[in-house]
């Protein structure tokens, strides 16, 4: 059983339907990935002009994006220029200069009639303004040089940084207002959220904060149908000033109701250098605040992440080991299949970690070189955000859907810390989307590759052929082989008759001199039936002539003539039995002459001598795995035969032997013979037994090899 399994393996191994897979499998890794279910290629890439914007929306609400940039005129102001795809439909110049490497524009529709207005911020000496363009007003800004803050610059630079964080509506009075932030620098005042209502012209703002302000979260989280901003600061330290209500040296979970008042009390994080990240999570039909208290050199005990209610109750908490006191360093909510959000933290380089609403860790995605913090966009314009963050190495970046599957990546020649992504609408066409870096502005396009549903089909293909490839290889092989085998077989066979042409005549030579020998008895009739079975001898002879085996049944029907007239010739001498085992098949193929040429053997050298009282037996039996063949006599051995000096030439065995070296090139297990020399219970000769094993499955020229 063992053997048989061995075989199946092998047989499997060899196979070529089973060779062709891994090497299909190595040919399919080195093909580029041209299959992957997302691709993402590089339309074009411009370097815009220092302090110059080149910003996409659909303004109109087509479904075509129109163009416009934001840059300086000659007459030292601004300037908006707006196009579409027939060219330059109008720029509008304003007062002011645009805010170096700080957003210049926020887009949205306040007045909810489909058609988007741009609101641009620029800085006039020290104050900043406001101005609004509705594109269908062609002559001037339809909201003119409103005044937002005043500010005295710090040497020559605006010590602040502005936030814009959304367009919607904080009133109720169904118009949306411009939400945005200043945050200044070593100046404390002013550090708040403000909003700016269109419709009435008026503006309100936060208490100051504190910290400086870093990320939004907007979200209506107490389903009033007015928004809640979460608000992600820092706590410098700048300021030692310890009787504001509010210090830099904190940092703060921050929730701003819709009027911009605190939805409930700050919660500090005391500890200069503090960070604490804020953001909305919805679960169970209800929103929580989840903030990522980051790690300061005054708290050990950080960082930590922990879950509010929306009246600032603490609810969860997950505290990290120390080795993971500086691992984590960014807080993402990921919005899942089905609907189910996950709480991600992001990696200093190996990692990002999910969470659910109770804090609980539910898995983990290696993301090999992964630098910043995992952020949203939707790429394809399907409706859902795809997840995307730069890796270690500058300029390289990764995009995955939002199961986190599928991810494709692209390159840019820059990294920088503020990214401007733009949705670029092509009416029927496919979406494209522009990445902006500094003043590096790249036009890609992110999308569904149809070839994914090729892949299998492809691999399929590339299977085959290579199946096919080996199976020719294969059969070339083997064409080759046979080519081979053939010349060896055909060689072989004119080595086998030229023996057997030598074998034929000395048997002939041998039965002439006994028909000879009868003769000249004077035995007439006895002489004539003799001369009958030597010429049925003769014909089976020369009706085989050009065959190197026979059949079993006709060798023992060979044999039994041939005794048969030799116990004419020698009357009283000797007897004969043939025993054949039953199970053995008298159409198995034996070498031709095989028992004749033992059987006339044992009786020259082994019977005749002993003039009266031999006996000669053949046998043959099927052992467990070939066919036994024994000639079995009881003359006077062999040692004596050499004494007595019988007449014989040898070329019978000689002939026979080299026959059975022929025979035994092509098979892995040989034909045998071994010669018995018998003895008494005195240890006096007793004659000679000789015994030929011929293999099962041996090939004989001529017959077809089936193992």
């Amino acid at each position: 059983m063992k053997t048989l399994w061995r075989k199946w393996y092998y047989a499997l191994l060899l196979h070529p339907a089973f060779l062709a897979l891994p090497i299909s499998f190595l040919f399919i890794l080195t093909i580029p990935d041209i299959f992957d279910k997302y691709t993402i290629r590089l339309v074009f890439e411009k370097i815009l002009k220092e302090e110059q914007s080149f910003e996409y929306y659909d303004l109109d609400h087509d479904g075509a994006s129109e163009s416009f940039y934001a840059t300086h005129n000659f007459i030292g102001g601004s300037a908006i220029a707006i196009q579409t795809h027939t060219g330059v439909l109008n720029q509008w110049n304003i007062e002011g200069v645009f805010i170096q490497n700080q957003p210049k524009c926020i887009v949205g529709d306040y007045n909810n009639d489909s058609k988007d207005e741009i609101y641009a911020f620029t800085l006039k000496s020290d104050s900043l303004i406001i101005n609004g363009i509705d594109y269908q007003q062609l002559e001037k800004p339809f909201i003119a040089n409103r005044l937002i803050e005043v500010r005295k610059s710090f040497e020559k630079q605006a010590d602040f940084i502005l936030k814009h964080i959304a367009i919607t509506d904080l009133t109720g009075d169904g118009f949306k207002e411009i939400v945005f932030a200043i945050s200044t620098g070593f100046g404390l005042n002013p550090r708040k959220v403000y909003a700016y209502d269109v419709k009435n012209d008026h503006l309100f703002c936060s208490p100051e904060l504190g910290g400086h302000l870093i990320y939004f979260d907007v979200e209506d989280i107490d389903n009033d149908g007015l928004a809640e901003i979460a608000v992600t600061n820092y706590g410098p330290g700048n300021i030692k000033d310890k009787t504001l209500p509010m210090q830099d040296t904190c940092s703060y979970v921050i929730v701003l109701d819709n009027d911009l008042d605190f939805l409930f009390h700050p919660i500090a994080s005391p500890g200069t250098y503090s960070g604490i990240s804020n953001q909305f999570i919805f679960s169970n039909n209800q929103y929580n605040i989840v903030s990522l208290w980051g790690y300061n050199t005054f708290s050990p005990d950080l960082p930590v992440l922990k879950i509010y209610d929306i009246k600032g109750n603490l609810l969860h908490e997950r505290r990290f080991s120390y080795e993971d006191r500086t691992k984590y360093t960014s807080l993402s909510v990921l919005a899942g299949e089905k609907g189910v959000e996950y709480i991600v933290l992001g990696p200093h380089y190996d990692k990002f970690i999910f969470f659910d609403h109770h804090l609980n860790y539910k898995k983990e995605l290696d993301i090999i070189n992964g630098y910043r913090k995992m952020e949203f966009f939707d790429f394809d314009q399907d409706g859902q955000k795809e997840v995307f963050f730069e890796l270690t190495k500058p300029g390289e970046w990764c995009i995955l859907r939002n199961s986190l599957k599928h991810p494709v990546g692209f390159k840019t020649h820059i990294s920088a810390d503020d990214i401007t992504i733009y949705p670029i609408l092509r009416g029927k066409n496919s979406p494209q989307f522009c990445f902006q870096l500094d003043n590096h502005q790249y036009i890609l396009e992110y999308q569904f590759n149809q070839m994914f549903y090729w892949q299998y089909p492809f691999y399929l293909v590339i299977y085959l052929l290579t199946l096919l490839f080996i199976l020719l290889i294969r059969n070339l092989q083997r064409i080759q082989i046979n080519k081979k085998n053939e010349t060896e077989k055909k060689m072989t066979e004119l080595q086998l008759l030229s023996l057997r042409n030598q074998m034929d005549p000395h048997f002939t030579f041998n039965l002439l001199n006994t028909i000879g020998s009868v003769i000249l008895q004077n035995k007439s009739d006895e002489s004539y039936d003799m001369l009958m079975k030597f010429s049925r001898m003769i014909r089976t002879t020369i009706s085989s002539a050009n065959k190197i085996c026979r059949s079993l049944e006709e060798e023992l029907s060979f044999v039994k003539n041939y005794l048969e007239l030799q116990q004419f010739r020698y009357q009283g001498n000797f007897m004969y039995q043939i025993d054949l085992d039953p199970v053995v098949d008298t159409r198995d193929t034996v070498p031709k002459m095989i028992l004749q040429t033992y059987v006339e053997n044992a009786l020259k050298h082994g019977l005749l001598p002993r003039k009266e009282g031999g006996v000669l037996k053949v046998e043959i039996y099927r052992r467990s795995n070939y066919l036994e063949l024994s000639v079995t006599d009881n003359g006077v051995g062999r040692h004596q035969a050499k004494v007595n000096g019988t007449v014989s030439t040898g070329v019978g065995l000689t002939i026979l032997n080299q026959y059975y070296q022929v025979l035994n090139r092509r098979n892995t297990r040989p034909i045998t013979e071994e010669f018995i020399d018998l003895i008494d219970e005195f240890g006096n000769p007793a004659g000679t037994r000789v015994v030929v094993c011929i293999p099962e499955g041996f090939v004989f020229p001529g017959e077809i090899d089936s193992r």
